[in-house]
């Protein structure tokens, strides 16, 4: 699902995501639920990190999302390819 919306290297803020949550629930159907329970499913996928920071004295919850393991590795050996294709026209 994260493929799709090119945020990988992003941070992300919790109030943002939860209200991501809702309006994906409200266009998809989908049972709404609490952000904490979302929050505890979203930090369990691979490359996503929680983090807290302080903003004027107020604890924000931030989500790191890091590069999605495998993707990377299939940009490398794509572009060999393509260079070899190139070099033989």
């Amino acid at each position: 699902m994260l493929n799709g919306y090119s945020i990988e290297g992003r941070s992300l803020y919790a109030g943002d995501l939860a209200h991501l949550h809702q309006v994906m629930c409200q266009q998809r159907g989908w049972i709404w639920r609490r952000w904490p329970a979302v929050g505890r499913e979203f930090k369990k996928l691979d490359g996503v990190r929680k983090g807290k920071v302080w903003l004027n004295g107020e604890r924000l919850t931030f989500y790191e999302i890091g590069p999605l393991p495998g993707v990377a590795s299939n940009v490398v050996p794509h572009a060999a390819v393509e260079r070899k294709r190139e070099a033989r026209s």
